[in-house]
């Protein structure tokens, strides 16, 4: 098993050729890649799937949803040893954008945590339970 992806682990969005080349052509029957890419790209592909989860969440709400949303996290009261997005960063991020913030503010686990608080605050139970199912159904458990 390779130790170090040749890539600098916080490359979320690449993996190396060996990373990649293992992910196409899986050899053995029974065979468990997780446990032969090394920890930068398995890191890698959590970071996509929690990116393409809450983008897929932020896209689906309206452009009033989306200001309520934005608003709500402003006035968010944020856990100890991170801190709110400033407002002018808000303003102007579309669902992409807004996606980045939040994992560059938070990590992985507390960002999902935090949409799914601010979409409650928002009364959208129905994206709300979509996230959390999702989430939950990749083995995530989100404890609030």
């Amino acid at each position: 098993m390779l130790t170090s992806c040749p890539l600098p682990p916080a490359s979320i969005t690449q993996s190396c050729w060996f990373c990649s080349r293992l992910r196409l052509f899986p050899f053995l029957p029974n065979f468990d890649i997780s446990s032969a890419l090394p920890f930068c790209c398995r890191r890698s592909t959590v970071a996509k799937t929690t990116h393409s989860r809450l983008l897929g969440t932020l896209e689906n709400l309206a452009n009033y949803n989306l200001r309520k949303f934005k608003y709500y996290l402003n006035s968010l009261p944020i856990k100890e040893g991170y801190s709110n997005i400033p407002r002018g960063r808000l303003e102007k991020a579309d669902p992409m954008d807004l996606t980045q913030l939040l994992l560059g503010y938070y990590n992985e686990h507390y960002a999902v945590e935090v949409v799914l608080t601010v979409l409650k605050s928002i009364n959208q139970r129905d994206l709300e339970r979509n996230l959390l199912a999702i989430t939950e159904n990749d083995g995530e458990k989100i404890l609030f």
